[in-house]
């Protein structure tokens, strides 16, 4: 149980921010799941060198953007008695309140 002087605050991206980013990560991985089913059962789209770097540049995307989705869809701030800690997927900042000299909302 937190102290009752101790502030928390979750903040997640809008669902058309997840939306987006939940396209992107159906887009590439269905186009590398086409083209690998399309090599399995008929002529292949790509062979050789250029189907390791296709399979490879399209692995990357779908990688990337779920890492976007889990790290930086998610904004935590926690204020207690002496301490600010703002948190952004893997990012963390700690800031002394007696530090702090203004604030404003953008």
């Amino acid at each position: 149980m937190t102290n009752p002087k101790d502030y928390f605050e979750s903040v997640r991206a809008s669902g058309r921010t997840l939306g987006f980013l939940g396209l992107l990560l159906g887009a590439s991985g269905g186009i590398l799941t086409g083209v690998a089913v399309k090599g399995l059962v008929d002529e292949p789209l790509v062979t050789g060198t250029n189907a390791v770097v296709f399979y490879l540049a399209f692995a990357a995307s779908s990688v990337i953007t779920l890492f976007v989705m889990l790290n930086y869809t998610t904004l935590n701030i926690r204020v207690d008695e002496d301490n600010l800690k703002i948190t952004l997927g893997m990012k963390s900042k700690t800031i002394s309140l007696g530090s702090i000299v203004s604030a404003m909302v953008v």
